[in-house]
């Protein structure tokens, strides 16, 4: 009887001690990446929210991951950091999720901020992408390298395919 008494007990501990990144709401999680953002604390709140993809990936909630990557672009944006980098690895996430995904609310989520994710970054570097001017048939994987006209044809792809 003591021992069943301590193997319950220890379970008790056990479960009420640490919650683990699985266990913790994504409510929780946010919380905390707000808290992040209104101290000052950038890099926090990216290294929380990037928490909350991880744990939605694995989870395959998808609402959540598109939330993450919303709020990961965001982040960069605002700060100025390697906007390039995160174009790519915006555009890398959802491309897949987007060839997963059949439920048509997702798809719509996912092409409206593939469009966004284009429509900033040419926003943010139109003058770079005039001044390049580099006449090319394809489409070049470095978007730095698009005809001004080019620049358009995804943005408007993405968002009459979240309309329809």
């Amino acid at each position: 009887m003591k021992r069943n008494c301590k193997l319950l007990l220890f379970f008790v501990i056990v479960v009420i001690s640490g919650t683990p990144l699985f266990a913790q709401s994504y409510d929780a999680l946010w919380k905390k990446a707000e808290a992040a953002e209104k101290k000052g604390l950038p890099q926090t709140r990216l290294e929380i929210t990037e928490q909350i993809y991880d744990k939605a990936k694995a989870e395959n909630n998808m609402p959540e991951m598109l939330r993450a990557i919303s709020g990961l672009t965001d982040i960069v944006y605002m700060k100025k950091w390697d906007w390039e980098k995160t174009v790519d690895y915006a555009l890398n996430e959802l491309r897949p999720l987007l060839q997963q995904t059949t439920d048509e609310a997702d798809r719509a989520v996912i092409h409206s901020l593939m469009a966004s994710t284009y429509a900033t970054f040419f926003s943010n570097n139109q003058y770079d992408i005039v001044r390049n001017n580099i006449v090319t048939d394809s489409m070049e994987t470095n978007l730095l390298k698009w005809l001004p006209n080019q620049c358009v044809v995804p943005v408007i792809n993405n968002v009459n395919a979240s309309l329809q």
